[in-house]
């Protein structure tokens, strides 16, 4: 049992070391952050490069990071919801996310959560949707769920969450 413990610690402790960066950019053999996100394993970073990208409802489903860099644009065309959060443990900042859908029998937002934990937005702008950010069951208590850092413009905001002590956690900055 002494010899075995030292291996699991290091096993263990390796872990996060073993995270990777997938690059999504326009143009390049990675070019869908679909595709990325697929690809990605828990607790990866897929970092998004400037450009317009349309590929109707990109789904988060893991833990992971999605960052975009140079404010990538996530367009859903008036027709879908640009990003959907289905998971614990997510962080998404540095995008422009606009033109979500409306209209279906499930209400669409420029990002919506769905019952998720740890689930971090901050650092986006979020344009022309019907609902900017859109939290759906989700259970917030301490810094669980938080948005900050958004500017939001055209947009509603709303929450089916529950809140201990029903205390709002949720700065936008609404302009327009």
């Amino acid at each position: 049992m002494k010899k075995i413990l030292p291996v699991i610690c290091i096993a263990v402790a390796s872990l996060p070391l073993a995270a990777r960066t997938w690059v999504v950019a326009p143009g390049t053999a990675q070019a869908s952050i679909r595709d990325a996100i697929q690809k990605a394993r828990a607790f990866d970073t897929v970092l998004v490069r400037a450009g317009t990208y349309l590929e109707g409802g990109i789904t988060v489903n893991k833990p992971l990071a999605l960052i975009g860099e140079g404010r990538p644009v996530l367009d859903g065309e008036h027709r879908y919801q640009p990003l959907g959060i289905r998971s614990d443990f997510v962080s998404v900042s540095g995008f422009r996310v606009l033109n979500c859908g409306s209209g279906s029998l499930e209400d669409q937002a420029g990002i919506k959560v769905y019952n998720a934990r740890f689930v971090y937005v901050f650092n986006n702008i979020l344009e022309d949707n019907y609902f900017g950010i859109y939290l759906s069951d989700v259970k917030i208590a301490g810094s669980a769920t938080t948005t900050s850092g958004q500017a939001a413009r055209w947009n509603k905001l709303r929450a089916t969450a529950y809140i201990p002590g029903n205390v709002t956690a949720l700065p936008l900055q609404i302009t327009g």
